[in-house]
């Protein structure tokens, strides 16, 4: 059972992707999420388990960037690593030089 499971259900979800010697992580935290989406499907093939949301189960509303800075710091803690921060714009001027190097 990959990911955070609490009593209420699914709170993130963690994934690897390998292909082509091309690595991809991931991790997808519900914050505010809508759940009513996760009606229509049965989450990670699990049956009779649900998916919940930091609002949900704490019954409040979060602020995304605080969450997000947050996480970043506690990111760069426990991986002793730094995180730079940069504009949507910037990173996909970033990516678009690194185009072929990333693709191969």
């Amino acid at each position: 059972m990959t990911g955070v499971w609490t009593d209420e259900g699914k709170v993130a979800a963690m994934g690897i992707h390998i292909s082509r010697w091309l690595t991809r992580h991931g991790f997808a935290l519900n914050v505010n999420t809508d759940l009513t989406f996760y009606n229509l499907i049965i989450p990670c093939g699990i049956v009779g388990k649900s998916v919940t949301s930091m609002g949900n189960m704490l019954s409040r509303r979060f602020d995304l960037r605080q969450v997000g800075e947050d996480y970043a710091e506690d990111f760069m803690t426990v991986f002793q690593r730094h995180i730079e921060w940069i504009s949507r714009e910037s990173l996909e001027d970033r990516l678009k030089e690194h185009e072929s190097e990333l693709l191969g």
